[in-house]
């Protein structure tokens, strides 16, 4: 699951967004939809450049330290039913 608002602005708070502890959660607009040719290379840069956005928003925010955690914490209980 991607987290909330990684590729743009969040809503306002007028939009029925939620601010809690100093921090506002909204549903980001939409996520972006990018035309790619494999065959001639377009869009290759602006996708490269998407993933990396994305990649430096999930390591700043935690998310990828956190969802790492809980799948750890999955596959070692899932280990221990099974022995």
């Amino acid at each position: 699951r991607k987290p909330v608002g990684w590729w743009g602005k969040k809503s306002s708070e007028s939009d029925g967004c939620s601010k809690e502890n100093g921090a506002i959660d909204c549903a980001p607009a939409a996520p972006p939809v990018l035309l790619i040719s494999a065959k001639t290379g377009f869009g290759l840069e602006e996708l490269w450049q998407t993933i990396s956005k994305y990649r430096e928003f999930t390591n700043s925010s935690g998310n990828v330290i956190e969802k790492r955690k809980k799948q750890n914490r999955y596959w070692m209980w899932k280990y221990l039913r099974e022995r």
